[in-house]
C-alpha cells in the first residue's frame, strides 16, 4: 500500500513521470493489440491450406469418369491418381489472394485484402510427401503437379513441379500415351502400398 501511495505522490509532484508512465502503458497496449491481430491473421490464412471438401469432391467426380483402369488416393490437399499410363501426384494450394516468393525460401508472402501475410512455404510439405512416395514406389516416375484453386494467383517460379489449374486436372491426369506402362495388378499393389503411408 505504501508503494502505491508513493507512486501516486510522484505522479502528482512530477508531471514528467506521469507522461512517461502513460507513454509506456500506451506502448504496451499497442504491442499486445498487434500480437492479437497478427495471430488472428495467420490463423485465418492457415485454414486455407487444406482445400474444402467440395473442391476435393469436384476433382474426385471429374477423375472418376476416366474410362481406363485406375486407383485414386486422396488426403487433405493431396491427390494420387494411378493409371495404366502414369502415376500422377497433385498437391493443391488454394490460398485466397496472390502468393509470391522463391521455391526454396522459408516463407512466402500472401497478398490478400490489402495486407501482406507471411505463410509457410508449401513446397516443403510437397517435397516431403514426394520423398515418401518415391521411397514406397522405388524408381517409378511420378508426374508432379501443384494444383491451383480458383482463389489463388501463384507467382512462385517452380523447378520441381509443374503448375496446373483445377479445371485442367482431368485433361492432364487422363492423358493416354502410345504404350501402357502398368497392368491392373501393379496399379492395385502401388495403391495398396501408398495407402499404408497416407
Amino acid at each position: 500500500m505504501g508503494a502505491l501511495k508513493s507512486a501516486i505522490e510522484l505522479v502528482i509532484l512530477y508531471p514528467v513521470y506521469a507522461l512517461i508512465i502513460l507513454l509506456v502503458v500506451i506502448a504496451l497496449i499497442r504491442i499486445i493489440y498487434g500480437l492479437i491481430i497478427n495471430s488472428k491473421k495467420e490463423r485465418n490464412i492457415f485454414k486455407k491450406s487444406d482445400i474444402s471438401d467440395s473442391k476435393m469432391n469436384t476433382i474426385i467426380t471429374m477423375l472418376s469418369t476416366y474410362k481406363g483402369y485406375y486407383r485414386l488416393l486422396t488426403k487433405n490437399n493431396l491427390i494420387i491418381f494411378i493409371t495404366e499410363y502414369a502415376i500422377y501426384m497433385g498437391f493443391i494450394i488454394d490460398e485466397v489472394g496472390t502468393v509470391v516468393g522463391e521455391e526454396n525460401s522459408d516463407y512466402w508472402i500472401l497478398k490478400s485484402t490489402g495486407s501482406d501475410t507471411r505463410i509457410t512455404n508449401k513446397m516443403f510439405l510437397f517435397n516431403d510427401i514426394k520423398k515418401k512416395l518415391k521411397e514406397r514406389l522405388g524408381n517409378k516416375e511420378i508426374k508432379e503437379y501443384i494444383i491451383m484453386g480458383g482463389n489463388c494467383i501463384f507467382l512462385v517460379k517452380l523447378v520441381s513441379a509443374k503448375i496446373l489449374r483445377m479445371n485442367n486436372v482431368f485433361v492432364t491426369f487422363t492423358k493416354t500415351e502410345m504404350k501402357k506402362v502398368y497392368i491392373e495388378e501393379e496399379i492395385d499393389a502401388m495403391a495398396d502400398s501408398l495407402n499404408q503411408i497416407m
